[in-house]
């Protein structure tokens, strides 16, 4: 454990005390100032981690709730699937394991009961189209709609959800998680369409009838094989299969399964097969396991429950038999990557191999399918885009999400229609977005704070992230991570129940309790009560500034180093 050093603490006065009345160490000053959290900094949606933590350490989970919708519309979305870069950057981990944020968030949408605010009414007089009820199109509804602007959600399917309803199974998303994130989103003016189709004339209509347009249309569509058999009676495209087992149109699946693809599409098809009642499944990739695209919780998943990898493996041919798929052939992969690391793989075709299989499954990526725009003015293939603004070449016109950049993740497509929704709303006041943005920005990280924009508040940089050796972790105990709730793997593939179990009251608290906060001034008093001339001053109000009197602060930065947020650092004085 560190040590401070016994000169923060024993003050010894090296200097005059004719300007300052107890003597001087050096010319710095205190300065109470909050920060951003790592795992802040590190989540595409910029999410108020420390705060949501903070209430719910409290026992506050409606605070919790409440902290999550200043940033993100699906809290229990993404609670349940994000890949939860928040957690690889909590500085906690350094010290004795992460803190279970994805897991918090997930139980404050469950046990929560806030609603979303408004922001601002500025935006009533400037309707705005969304094309596409995903993830991304839901995030630019939701915060669109906290503007002010009346939204209409465009969906051609007959209910709202897009990927989450139709590309992730249950046992990673269950329906009642994604219906709860849903109606707390539809409490806002947001009008729905479903089973509407967009074409060229219908875009031509809503461009003229609101203020903007956005197209989060998503990437619906299977990438093919370009090898023989695709055709074959047995043959599912990853995307197509999860769809119509989500719809009910495939029951059961008897007999040997082979998947293609390394991705989460491909795991999620290969653990969905097993729970249809597969004989076998085996998944075969390009990449070795360590370079599988899949999240590797969902690879651990798939391996506990008996699932086969083989990886170093690119399908030359499916095999046919009576008008049916037979197997699959394969050739060895010997590099997936060129020296620039650009995707072009090599193989040796000398090596061969071969699986049976009743049914085969290729999942190697999605694309947008962008046939409706046909007509409408806009390029054909994938949509460009302004990386800032969104806007496409078409005036009044944004896309964002899948549709405009594939692969991509939940939590990455839910940041870029809140994006989108900043630009559009900036757009239709007829300001420039450069001065928004450098209102909203997060350090240097992928995320920004909508809420800052609107509710800017003293005492914080929002610039500044805090990291681990800013920490003074001498005051916070050690506490190992607490255990969370898993499905026993014999269980799983009995059906489609959830493998993460949610956190009941007590766990959340204890999770929650383990965070550092950084950057967050908890109100803990150590300054204050570690200053040897006791004269740091405590905020009149909770988490106000804690100050220090100029006239007797010697400059010895003990309140800096008893801080264990962060909070409390030297400036440089007068």
């Amino acid at each position: 454990m560190r040590c401070i050093d016994p000169e923060k603490i024993i003050p010894i006065s090296r200097s005059t005390t004719e300007v300052f009345k107890t003597g001087a160490w050096g010319s710095g000053r205190p300065e109470h100032l909050e920060k951003v959290s790592a795992c802040r900094a590190a989540c595409p949606d910029g999410n108020n981690i420390t705060k949501a933590l903070f209430k719910a350490s409290q026992g506050d989970l409606d605070g919790a709730l409440s902290a999550f919708l200043e940033e993100s519309p699906l809290p229990g979305v993404c609670g349940s699937v994000c890949y939860h870069p928040c957690e690889d950057h909590c500085n906690r981990g350094q010290w004795d394991g992460e803190v279970s944020i994805r897991a918090l968030e997930r139980a404050a949408s469950e046990l929560g009961t806030a609603l979303p605010g408004l922001l601002t009414r500025d935006g009533r007089d400037h309707p705005v189209a969304v094309v596409g009820s995903g993830p991304a199109g839901l995030s630019a509804a939701y915060h669109l709609a906290r503007m002010g602007h009346p939204i209409t959600l465009i969906e051609s399917e007959d209910e709202l959800g897009g990927l989450l309803r139709w590309g992730i199974p249950q046992y990673r998303l269950p329906q009642n998680v994604l219906e709860r994130d849903m109606a707390r989103i539809l409490s806002l003016d947001i009008r729905v369409r479903t089973n509407t189709r967009v074409d060229a004339q219908m875009l031509a209509e809503l461009r003229a009838t609101h203020r903007a347009v956005f197209i989060a249309a998503g990437a619906q569509k299977s990438q093919g094989l370009d090898i023989l058999g695709t055709d074959l009676d047995g043959v599912f495209p990853g995307v197509d299969f999860l769809k119509d087992v989500r719809r009910d149109s495939i029951k059961d699946l008897p007999g040997k399964v082979v998947v293609i693809g390394g991705g989460n599409v491909a795991i999620d098809a290969a653990l969905t097969a097993l729970r249809l009642g597969a004989e076998r499944v085996e998944l075969v990739c390009l990449e070795r396991q360590d370079e599988m695209p899949a999240h590797g919780r969902e690879c651990e998943d798939a391996l506990e429950e008996g699932i086969v990898f083989h990886n170093g493996w690119g399908p030359r041919n499916i095999l046919e038999q009576d008008g049916r798929s037979a197997g699959v052939e394969f050739i060895r992969c010997t590099s997936v990557f060129d020296r620039d690391g650009r995707f072009s793989p090599s193989y040796d075709e000398s090596t061969v191999l071969k699986r049976d299989a009743d049914w085969v499954i290729p999942a190697i990526g999605q694309a947008p399918d962008l046939s409706f725009l046909e007509g409408s003015g806009i390029p054909g293939g994938a949509l460009t885009v302004n990386d800032q603004t969104m806007e496409t070449a078409v005036q009044n016109v944004f896309a964002g999400g899948d549709v405009v950049q594939t692969p991509g993740s939940v939590v990455e497509s839910i940041a870029s229609g809140k994006q989108a929704a900043l630009a559009i709303h900036i757009y239709s006041r007829g300001m420039p977005f450069s001065e928004a943005e450098e209102k909203v920005r997060l350090g240097e990280g992928p995320g920004f704070s909508i809420e800052a924009l609107f509710h800017p508040r003293a005492g914080w940089d929002r610039r500044s992230v805090v990291r681990f050796e800013d920490l003074e972790p001498l005051f916070l105990d050690l506490q190992a991570p607490v255990t969370l709730p898993r499905l026993d793997s014999a269980l799983r593939v009995k059906g489609f129940e959830e493998i993460n179990q949610p956190l009941n009251m007590d766990d959340a608290i204890r999770v929650a309790g383990r965070c550092f906060f950084c950057g967050t001034c908890t109100g803990c008093d150590r300054c204050f009560i570690y200053c040897p001339e006791i004269c740091i001053t405590p905020p009149r109000e909770d988490h106000g500034p804690y100050s220090a009197d100029p006239e007797y602060c010697k400059g010895c930065a003990v309140c800096a180093a008893v801080c264990p947020r962060g909070v409390m650092t030297m400036g440089e004085g007068t």
